[in-house]
């Protein structure tokens, strides 16, 4: 049932973007299982869209030119499939990357998929929560991006602001994206 967003409750705003977080996770999840079940974890980097949402972000800042200098980016909530920082090392492989994510089985899963593509040597994955993660490696030509579905990403970004050189930024599709789903 689709309501106007100024008649749902801040509880109800809760429940909606947690199920359509869990309907997202659910279909990564199906995708996962039959490339494990071919024995074709690689596709998850084959198959991983352009333009996807750490590249959306500064391509919608009309910042994107700055990828071009960038050394290292750390993705905050990099989920299970790390499809960002794939379609991150495609463009753009002189780029390190470090997704950090804080659910031990997903990390796995993302570890996993890493290991089977052509960015295994470029692209980290982390098991930690976005607020324990040590920034200040980071340099003025570095960024760090969060995830849209992490709850405390404006203390993350605060964090990232005050240990390190790094540019933070709220991940594409924002918060907007969940909102249209239910809202529209």
């Amino acid at each position: 049932m689709q309501k106007k967003s100024s008649t749902i409750s801040l509880e109800e705003f809760k429940k909606m973007r947690q199920k359509w977080c869990n309907e997202l996770a659910n279909a990564e999840i199906q995708q996962i299982n039959h490339w494990r079940k071919i024995k074709r974890l690689d596709l998850a980097y084959k198959n991983a869209d352009k333009n996807k949402y750490v590249v959306m972000t500064l391509r919608d800042k009309k910042m994107r030119y700055k990828f071009k200098t960038a050394k290292n980016i750390v993705l905050v909530g990099c989920g299970m499939y790390p499809y960002s920082l794939f379609d991150l090392h495609k463009q753009y492989p002189h780029i390190k990357s470090v997704g950090v994510e804080i659910d031990e089985k997903r990390c796995k899963i993302a570890e996993a998929l890493v290991n089977a593509s052509p960015g295994k040597d470029s692209i980290k994955i982390v098991n930690c929560d976005g607020m324990d993660y040590d920034f200040t490696w980071l340099g003025m030509d570095d960024f760090v991006f969060v995830s849209v579905d992490v709850e405390k990403e404006k203390d993350i970004q605060q964090k990232v602001i005050m240990t390190s050189k790094a540019s933070p930024f709220l991940c594409a599709p924002y918060h907007t994206a969940w909102r249209r789903a239910f809202l529209s």
